[in-house]
């Protein structure tokens, strides 16, 4: 299970990096900015992990 959160993770990534370039107007809003919010969700998952099982 936590193979698909770091494939769904890279592929987040992966479209911001392709579509951060491109101008305000051409976005697609929603998908950006739920990428944006998958992301920081994803880092303060992983951080909350990695503090309850490594510390």
């Amino acid at each position: 299970m936590k193979f698909f959160y770091f494939v769904s993770l890279i592929a987040s990534a992966g479209y911001l990096m392709a579509f951060l370039p491109k101008l305000r107007t051409q976005r697609e809003p929603v998908a950006y900015w739920g990428c944006w919010a998958y992301l920081a969700a994803n880092a303060i998952f992983w951080a909350i992990y990695g503090v309850r099982h490594y510390l």
